[in-house]
C-alpha cells in the first residue's frame, strides 16, 4: 500500500458511447441523432468527448467535427463546460512519433481541419495526437510499440473528469498525515 497517494485520487466510472460517421452524417444534413444518442446529449450529466480523426482522413472529417461542435452548442452544452479533446490518430504516418513543441500538431490541425481548428481555438479545447508506434504497412503489424501517447491521453481523461491529476501525490498536509 502506497501511503503517499492522496485520498483525493478516487476511481472514476466511465461509460463510453461510440458514434460512427453515419451518425454524424445525419446531423450534417440537418437531421437529428438517433434517440439513444439524443438521450445522452440532452441529459444533465457531465460529458467528456474524445473526437478522433486520423492523420490520413482529417481533411474529410472537418465538416463533421465542426457540425458536431455546433450541435453541442444547440443542446445548450456550452463547450467550455464539457471536456472535449481532438485526437489525431495514426500520427506515425506524419513521419514523427514525437512532438516536443505543439507547432507541428497545431499546423496540421489548422491546415487539414480549418473549421474545427477555429472552433477548438475559440473554446480553448484540448488537442493531441495518438499513435501506438510504427506500423509496417506490408505486414500490417506494429514494429515499434510506444504506449507513451496512450498514457498521456489516459491521464488527461482522468484529470478532466476528476479535477486532479492521476499522479497527484497530495498536499503537504496529506503527505504528513499518511506518513505516520
Amino acid at each position: 500500500m502506497n501511503l503517499t497517494i492522496s485520498q483525493k485520487i478516487n476511481p472514476i466510472n466511465l461509460t463510453f458511447l461510440e458514434t460512427s460517421g453515419e451518425n454524424h452524417n445525419e446531423i450534417k444534413r440537418g437531421g437529428n441523432y438517433h434517440s439513444s444518442i439524443e438521450t445522452y446529449l440532452t441529459a444533465n450529466l457531465p460529458l467528456t468527448f474524445i473526437i478522433v480523426t486520423s492523420y490520413e482522413n482529417a481533411h474529410k472529417d472537418d465538416i463533421l467535427i465542426n457540425t458536431f461542435l455546433n450541435k453541442l452548442e444547440r443542446y445548450e452544452k456550452r463547450l467550455k463546460s464539457v471536456n472535449i479533446i481532438l485526437v489525431i490518430s495514426k500520427w506515425d504516418k506524419s513521419g514523427s512519433t514525437n512532438i516536443e513543441d505543439t507547432t507541428e500538431l497545431e499546423n496540421f490541425i489548422s491546415e487539414r481541419l480549418p473549421m474545427a481548428s477555429t472552433a477548438m481555438d475559440t473554446y480553448g479545447l484540448a488537442k493531441t495526437f495518438y499513435t501506438i508506434g510504427e506500423l509496417n504497412e506490408d505486414t500490417n503489424r506494429v514494429t515499434l510499440l510506444n504506449l507513451d501517447r496512450a498514457q498521456k491521453l489516459s491521464k488527461w481523461l482522468y484529470e478532466s473528469i476528476a479535477g486532479y491529476p492521476l499522479d497527484y501525490e497530495g498536499t503537504f498536509w496529506e503527505r504528513i498525515k499518511f506518513s505516520f
